[in-house]
């Protein structure tokens, strides 16, 4: 990134925090905070143990400094501002989720984000039906890049330590669980129950004789597919048999894999985190990392871009493809003018310089 296009982002990115207040989080005050200049890149280099009392003082920090990247702590300290950890004294922190889809060469940016969209929803569920956590507590937040966090605010989980929360992850991950725990007579954990209402949905689906390889296996899922036999499932009752057990194994372990949620476990269990700043743009994406109200309806190429579609003067570095604003562009190489959302994205993504 050449010193021009950081001048152009930063004074873009400036403009934005002029016009837009920053979401404060809760007991701002008592957390670290960081942020990533635009003069240190394309070198990383986090200004990190500061302390911002209220809103008006991030929003000057924001607009006068102009960072690339804002974070703060998921901790609580009595000292935030202190230079190392054992100063700071620890007071509890956020229970956090972060959910980053893995690049894909077989799906698209947008088929990724979709992913990560039922995860968070998925997610969602487990919190609310099986730990009893109101959805008024949690914050769910797109991330600005290739993902989503959550973060629930409440300040009885505070206290929970790294160990405990490992443990959250490996529920969440259903860590485990097998056809022999679920089938156990009497089992009514809500992951068992979870587990062969969706069994009895692979077995409803047709679909699943035509993946199964060999008369004897076809036979099983036939036979388990019948109406009394799927409704013996949902009490954990089957038919048992070696050939019905192997089905039984296989299934589940697809049931599994879908209902599970695929979290990111070293996020969560850090409780001195620095997570990014709600409402802020992320500067490798030039996307805003947005508070969601409406999962559903969320459409992050849509929802989380901030600039307009005044022409910009670009040098794209490389031919790309870009999903955004419901279109597909596709970008040659070289002196080309864009909408500033798709030049702001491709300048914040490395593969545009500014200017000619």
């Amino acid at each position: 990134m050449n010193e021009k296009t950081k001048k152009y982002l930063k004074i873009q990115f400036q403009e934005y925090y002029r016009r837009h207040r920053p979401l404060f989080p809760e007991k701002g005050d008592s957390r670290e905070w960081g942020f990533i200049l635009f003069d240190s890149l394309p070198e990383i280099v986090m200004q990190r143990h500061l302390r911002i009392r209220d809103e008006r003082e991030l929003r000057e920090y924001l607009v006068e400094r102009t960072p690339a990247h804002a974070f703060y702590s998921v901790a609580l300290y009595r000292v935030p501002d202190a230079p190392n950890m054992k100063s700071k004294e620890w007071l509890g922190a956020t229970l956090i989720f972060d959910l980053d889809a893995e690049k894909s060469a077989e799906k698209s940016y947008s088929e990724l984000l979709e992913e990560m969209k039922r995860e968070i929803i998925k997610l969602q569920e487990i919190l609310e039906d099986d730990f009893g956590i109101s959805r008024k507590k949690m914050l769910v937040v797109f991330s600005g890049s290739k993902g989503y966090h959550l973060h629930v605010n409440d300040e009885s989980l505070y206290s929970l330590g790294a160990a405990e929360r490992r443990e959250i992850i490996s529920y969440l991950k259903a860590t485990g669980l097998g056809a022999e725990i679920i089938f156990r007579e009497n089992l009514k954990t809500p992951w068992s129950l979870r587990i062969k209402r969706a069994l009895s949905e692979l077995l409803e689906d047709g679909k699943i004789l035509e993946e199964m390889r060999g008369k004897k296996f076809r036979k099983a899922v036939e036979k388990l597919r019948s109406e009394e036999a799927r409704r013996m499932l949902l009490s954990g009752k089957v038919p048992r048999g070696k050939i019905i057990d192997e089905v039984l194994i296989t299934l589940t372990r697809r049931a599994i894999s879908s209902l599970s949620v695929k979290v990111d476990e070293p996020v969560t269990a850090d409780i001195h985190r620095l997570i990014r700043l709600p409402g802020s743009l992320h500067g490798g994406s030039s996307l805003r990392t947005t508070p969601v109200r409406d999962i559903d309806s969320f459409n992050p190429l849509v929802d989380a871009v901030v600039f307009g579609d005044e022409e910009v003067k670009v040098n794209v570095l490389e031919d790309v493809k870009v999903e955004m604003m419901e279109n597909l562009f596709e970008i040659e190489k070289g002196i080309q003018k864009l909408p500033e959302y798709l030049a702001m994205y491709l300048l914040c993504r490395g593969v545009a310089e500014y200017g000619s």
